[in-house]
């Protein structure tokens, strides 16, 4: 059987909305996050006014999450050490 892996370029942009879906969190939250460059992001500048319309490519996110979610280089050692007592 043959793989199929997709072109990461070719994935389709998503909107705050969805990134906030699969985070669990607000639609604004992920805005702001983006603004402040907390998560990875495309910016779609619009308007006379400088607005900027932010879009997200989910397999970024997972990946950028899943870095926070790992422990710390020694953590799990320190935590079995701290259960044994």
């Amino acid at each position: 059987m043959r793989s199929t892996s997709v072109d990461p370029s070719m994935e389709p942009l998503v909107e705050a909305k969805q990134i906030a879906t699969f985070l669990g969190i607000a639609p604004l939250t992920v805005l702001r996050y983006a603004r402040s460059r907390k998560l990875p992001s495309y910016e779609f500048p619009y308007g006379q006014t400088k607005k900027v319309q932010y879009k997200f490519r989910m397999s970024e996110v997972e990946s950028y999450v899943r870095t926070l979610a790992r422990p710390c280089e020694g953590a799990s050692s320190n935590l079995s050490r701290a259960a044994n007592g």
